[in-house]
């Protein structure tokens, strides 16, 4: 890239490139295609990319290897619209949602302006690594999920000098130069990159808070219905519950009543059967003592044995 502004500065080798939906196959074209020096720090950014791992990392120059490294790598959710599959399909996407790492959010009905799609909360992931081998020479790669396709380049298009335009912040939304001013320190480059993105992640983050807020509130007031009901309803059974415990507790109760007026009238019987041992006890006892007095050889009192003091010795 020729410097128009300056002629005195010289010309600057700026590589940028935008992989849309890493897979397999820009994974081995990569690894054909970059340079010796930039495949250690390309290993390590592919790696954070799949990993979903976040990463913020400078590698400063020494003064052997005069490579200069910045990487970055964030994962970050993304509330995506989709089409609303049929019922079928739908059944196999909650189930591969349990199993998957996508959270299933149908239960709080998102509304879509578009007729006929849903939301959906997707993990994504954005890494961007700028290799700079000399101050005029430097490589920008950047990945990301779920983005748009870049636009095929046109195999005719020979002319070097138009300035390359920046896919990266194209695809990201980031308008950080334009094709008149590019931006040719890569040090500059990658922290007003690193900025948007951060900020454009937030706004998407904040986004995403808010539509799940306005969902749960306008969800609330029937979930707090079913809540009530199903709380009074609890408090039903419960109630219904004590109240059979209350009516079996006054079976035994009225059980325990019985045994113990039954137990009274047994002792109210043994009463009666002492009082009558006792009353006869009381007739037979004096006849018995003057019996025996009379059918001994000796005498004991000093009065005659008759018929007449037997009978007043009986009644006193």
């Amino acid at each position: 890239m020729k410097t128009f502004s300056d002629e005195e500065l010289p010309d600057i080798y700026r590589q940028l490139v935008f992989v849309p939906n890493l897979d397999r196959d820009f994974i081995l074209a990569l690894a054909s295609s970059t340079l010796h020096h930039q495949r250690s720090a390309l290993r390590d950014a592919l790696f954070k990319h799949i990993a979903c791992e976040a990463s913020l990392r400078v590698v400063l120059p020494v003064a052997v290897f005069a490579t200069f490294r910045l990487e970055f790598s964030l994962p970050h959710l993304v509330l995506e619209k989709i089409p609303i599959p049929p019922p079928r399909a739908r059944c196999q996407n909650r189930k591969d949602n349990l199993q998957g790492d996508s959270p299933d959010i149908a239960f709080l009905k998102l509304k879509c302006r578009s007729p006929g799609n849903q939301y959906i909360l997707t993990g994504s992931q954005f890494t961007l690594v700028i290799i700079c081998w000399d101050g005029t020479k430097w490589a920008a790669y950047a990945f990301a999920n779920n983005a748009e396709e870049a636009e095929e380049l046109d195999p005719n298009d020979t002319n070097d000098d138009k300035p390359e335009e920046d896919r990266i912040a194209a695809q990201t939304g980031n308008c950080l130069n334009t094709e008149e001013d590019p931006i040719l320190d890569p040090r500059l480059y990658g922290i007003i990159h690193i900025e948007k993105d951060i900020g454009k992640y937030t706004e998407e983050w904040d986004e995403i808070l808010w539509r799940l807020k306005k969902s749960f509130k306008r969800n609330r007031r029937p979930v707090a219905k079913a809540i009530e009901l199903y709380t009074g309803c609890e408090n039903s059974r419960i109630s219904l519950d004590s109240s059979r415990l209350a009516h079996e507790a006054n079976k035994t109760s009225l059980k325990t009543f019985e045994i113990a007026m039954h137990q009274i009238r047994m002792s109210f019987s043994n009463i009666l059967h002492t009082d009558q041992m006792l009353s006869t006890n009381q007739f037979i006892t004096p006849v018995l003592v003057v019996t025996a007095y009379y059918s001994t050889q000796e005498p004991v009192f000093g009065f005659e044995r008759n018929a007449k003091v037997f009978i007043f010795a009986v009644i006193l």
